[in-house]
């Protein structure tokens, strides 16, 4: 790349008040990917966030391992493989001065478990947006100020844990009746119940339908691994 148009991005960037700039660099090359780290650094005054993202795709040539040209291969895990790691240790030593590094690395097991673990956690992010869409429609309706509802939600998950909270077992198979977390579940069962109802009949009384509410209180019980049915009290 000439690097004429990505400065003039920058350029465009700078122009519109925002803080950018263009540093042509090898990510094959470390010395190259060092003083590219070290220029930002000193531009910005440290690094917060790396994104990998040069990479041989475009003109990628499909070929066997045994058959591929060797200095294609070189140059494929030049950009794509070494490249990011080049990139990865140059910005490290600056990311870690301003505190910019994981806090949790978790191997979750073979290949591609990964992936399969963020495809579960990410269910339950974003099926936690739709409930929350849904709270909001039935907060307004009621006449609650979002902003500040919303702000309750945020401080109380910040205490709770938010969902994640009941996640303690390490099966899905439901409880043994001698199991020590029984009568805490049982606990939040109720409580969840009987709000999740009080949440339906207010919904019914303002005309606002609330799908997840339903769900919710159809499978809560199951999901914490206790009987649709209550045993009763002793």
């Amino acid at each position: 790349m000439s690097g004429t148009t990505e400065a003039a991005v920058a350029k465009q960037i700078c122009a519109d008040g925002g803080r950018a700039a263009f540093v042509r660099t090898a990510v094959g090359d470390p010395d190259s990917v060092q003083a590219m780290a070290a220029f930002a650094a000193d531009e910005f005054g440290g690094i917060d966030f790396l994104v990998n993202n040069a990479a041989i795709y475009g003109q990628m040539q499909f070929d066997l391992l045994l058959s591929v040209d060797w200095d294609y291969y070189k140059k494929f895990v030049g950009v794509n493989l070494d490249g990011a790691l080049a990139c990865t240790r140059a910005c490290y030593q600056h990311m870690v001065r301003r505190g910019c590094w994981a806090d949790l690395i978790m191997h979750m097991g073979p290949v591609g478990a990964g992936t399969r673990a963020k495809l579960a956690r990410n269910l339950l992010h974003f099926a936690a947006f739709t409930a929350a869409a849904e709270a909001q429609r039935l907060a307004r309706a009621a006449g609650i100020d979002l902003r500040k509802l919303a702000k309750v939600v945020r401080h109380s998950d910040a205490v709770t844990g938010g969902p994640g909270m009941i996640m303690l077992r390490p099966t899905t198979a439901p409880l043994d009746a001698a199991d020590p977390l029984r009568e805490i579940l049982e606990n939040v069962r109720a409580l969840a119940e009987k709000d999740l109802s009080l949440a339906l009949q207010l919904g019914a009384d303002l005309g606002v339908d609330l799908p997840m509410a339903r769900l919710a209180l159809a499978s809560f019980a199951a999901g914490l691994g206790l009987p649709e049915t209550r045993e009763p009290a002793r």
